[in-house]
């Protein structure tokens, strides 16, 4: 059985500002940052004065 051969446009891999390939399948999200991602939203709308750095903060305390 021979295999296929595509063209070489669909092997081009396109690097980003960083160097990383774009292609790049990203790993998934972690534990803390699925709930990090729902809780964030939850405390921002609950204390909309607090900054970034104190709902960080915040998330990490009750986290553990």
């Amino acid at each position: 059985m021979q295999s296929l051969q595509f063209p070489q446009m669909f092997y081009i891999k396109h690097k980003t500002r960083t160097g990383r390939n774009k292609d790049h399948v990203k790993r998934p999200m972690n534990a803390f940052m699925v709930y990090a991602q729902v809780a964030r939203k939850w405390i921002s709308k609950s204390n909309s004065n607090l900054q970034n750095s104190e709902i960080s903060k915040r998330l990490g305390e009750l986290w553990k």
